[in-house]
């Protein structure tokens, strides 16, 4: 996880921990995501997933969150 947030803190990217998934979704339910990362272009994006895929971290990309629901468990992706 700690590469996760150097690497989003180098680049100036939004992220937070801990974060409720309850506010990211329409349903509003849902626990907590050890990392929430939004990227604010396409570029911070895409450098996001080469650097996931370079250092074998998992993720999720879930989008405007319309039609999902979330654990109410922590979820550590």
């Amino acid at each position: 996880m700690n590469k996760v947030i150097d690497f989003c803190r180098q680049r100036q990217i939004p992220y937070e921990t801990d974060a409720s998934l309850a506010r990211c979704c329409t349903f509003r339910i849902g626990g907590s995501a050890s990392c929430l990362i939004r990227p604010r272009s396409a570029d911070e994006f895409c450098d996001l997933l080469v650097f996931f895929r370079r250092t074998e971290q998992r993720f999720r990309v879930i989008g405007r969150g319309s039609n999902l629901l979330f654990s109410d468990r922590h979820i550590d992706f």
